[in-house]
């Protein structure tokens, strides 16, 4: 079998240009590969950064507004009233202060505990339902402040927990919290 003339020119002429045409775009495709994944790499650098420093200004804002509020003599006075636990008057008393304050600070979570970690007020605009939360509320109750990202149903919050005193011993924790993300 003999290839003719015009077969001959062709495989000559295309060959090496398609060889070409293949090279430049994986060259190209390469390129741009690599390209994307650095600028998906710097962006996501980037937002990584923003939310950490939106969390940190996040959680100095809490932890401002929780420090003002627990030595305001009207809140940390509600604390010091006897059977707030199991008074409903008193504990109705402790929701009327908490939703005062609440609706300065405007938070997702605001919740009030007595020195035994029972929760007499929840004035939050997002409910937490019964729930244990001695080992959230821990360290206030034994004087220092935390903070940290807390989930509750199927949500986050970035909370602070500041101990309520009343000269040098707590006497309560006001937990003050803010929704993260979209709901």
């Amino acid at each position: 079998m003999r290839v003719g003339l015009q077969w001959k020119i062709l495989l000559a002429t295309v060959v090496p240009v398609l060889g070409l045409t293949i090279a430049a775009l994986w060259t190209v495709n390469r390129s741009i590969s690599e390209q994307a994944q650095r600028n998906i790499r710097e962006h996501l650098v980037r937002a990584a950064s923003i939310f950490e420093d939106m969390l940190a200004s996040r959680a100095e804002e809490l932890v401002v507004a929780s420090q003002v509020i627990v030595e305001d003599p009207k809140f940390f006075s509600v604390l010091t009233l006897p059977g707030t636990e199991s008074d409903p008057q008193a504990r109705a008393t402790a929701e009327g202060v908490a939703s005062d304050f609440n609706a300065i600070t405007n938070a997702d979570l605001f919740l009030v505990f007595d020195a035994e970690g029972a929760l007499i007020a929840d004035a939050g605009r997002v409910h937490t339902g019964k729930r244990d939360w001695r080992d959230v509320i821990a360290p206030a109750l034994l004087g220092r402040s935390d903070s940290r990202i807390l989930a509750i149903s199927g949500r986050q919050f970035q909370a602070t927990m500041t101990p309520v005193r009343a000269g040098q011993r707590p006497i309560g924790v006001l937990l003050l919290g803010a929704g993260i993300g979209q709901q």
